[in-house]
């Protein structure tokens, strides 16, 4: 495949810290080099995760935060972190229904509106854009995909979304696409290596109740490619936006297993090369090396660590990374920021819990993923 080289480019138990981000679009950290920016603290019963993250032009943080007992996210909302450390939250959508997993994917468009992926259970599910006067709109259609997890957008402005369930044990996962014109989202790929492996019970049990997610992570590099990560199977793949805006063949750009580096890879991002950047939520939990954060290179489907693996040990900074985006024109071009889902989401105990963390990366990204 071609390298394309890219041109332009109030919530329970929430404690954040006040470190400054504006750094004039440099990072501060060498590339590999990590450090926590926002910590997120527990308050029991309750557990706090972060789960999604965005940044919009100049340079503000989206998190997608929620909060929960046993069996569901009674709280979910969408906190804005400035480059000066303040923050505020800008939405909240309520409680999800037991069982699912609530907020997950965010992303931003040039105007600053921030899109959401919900994956409620109930009336709220779906895709939702937050309107920078704070406006909240449920986008038409999308109360139809069964777990959407991911967002990008293409250099048109249409939003692609990943569905990470399918409908049924043998069906193909999908990607929808909300369409500028349209306003409105259909199917837009399908395949089964957009799907995870087909889950055994035959009753089609709750979204959030099945095995591990198909279609995870996407990423658009212009002119014409989008990539998605399959978590369950560990496979980024390739799909190519044609000139009428169809699917184009599904194809495997790299992929791993049980054992070796590339195994469950979540969020997505991309830089300026065209290279993509895989958040691996697995990192740690498994008894041989992972690293938190690999470097894939779509031309060859080489995989290579940015921040160094430890075999069985989770990594220092990092608990649970689910998503990654560059920082914006005014808060470190270079660096990734990093969600933290934190292992006590997962009823386990962790030594960082929930957050962001900063990473440096030496070259710099597209900020909107």
């Amino acid at each position: 495949m071609k390298r394309i080289t890219l041109i332009g480019g109030i919530a329970l138990g929430l404690a954040f810290s006040s470190v400054q981000l504006l750094e004039g679009g440099s990072c501060g950290l060498a590339p590999g080099e990590s450090e926590i920016i926002y910590p997120v603290e527990d308050v029991s019963p309750n557990v706090a995760s972060t789960e999604g993250i965005a940044a919009d032009f100049v340079g503000n943080l989206y998190v997608s935060h929620r909060i929960g007992g046993p069996g569901a996210w009674a709280v979910n909302e969408i906190i804005r972190i400035t480059p000066w450390g303040s923050t505020r939250v800008i939405a909240e959508f309520g409680s999800a229904a037991p069982g699912v997993f609530g907020l997950l994917g965010l992303t931003c468009d040039w105007w600053g509106n921030v899109y959401v992926a919900f994956a409620s259970g109930n009336e709220n599910h779906g895709v939702w854009k937050i309107h920078r006067n704070g406006r909240k709109e449920h986008l038409r259609g999308s109360e139809n995909i069964v777990v959407p997890n991911a967002l990008t957008f293409d250099w048109r402005g249409n939003l692609y979304v990943s569905d990470s369930y399918p409908v049924s044990p043998e069906a193909p996962g999908l990607i929808w696409r909300y369409d500028r014109r349209t306003r409105s989202f259909e199917v837009w790929a399908s395949s089964h290596d957009l799907a995870p492996y087909p889950f055994e019970n035959p009753t089609s049990p709750p979204p959030g109740l099945f095995d591990a997610p198909g279609a995870n992570g996407v990423a658009f590099a212009p002119p014409n490619h989008l990539y998605v990560a399959n978590h369950e199977k560990s496979l980024i793949l390739h799909i190519p936006v044609q000139c009428d805006g169809t699917a184009g063949e599904v194809t495997r750009v790299t992929e791993g297993g049980f054992g070796g580096l590339f195994f469950g890879p979540d969020g997505l991002s991309i830089d300026m090369d065209g290279n993509l950047y895989a958040a691996m939520a697995l990192a740690g939990n498994m008894p041989f090396d992972m690293s938190p954060i690999l470097k894939i290179y779509p031309e060859t489907g080489e995989v290579e660590p940015l921040v160094a693996p430890v075999a069985g040990m989770l990594p220092p900074n990092f608990e649970i990374p689910t998503s990654l985006v560059f920082g914006g024109w005014f808060s470190g071009r270079k660096c990734l920021y990093v969600a933290n889902s934190g292992l006590a989401a997962f009823g386990l105990q962790g030594p960082i819990g929930a957050g962001v963390t900063k990473v440096g990366v030496g070259v710099r990204g597209i900020p909107l993923q």
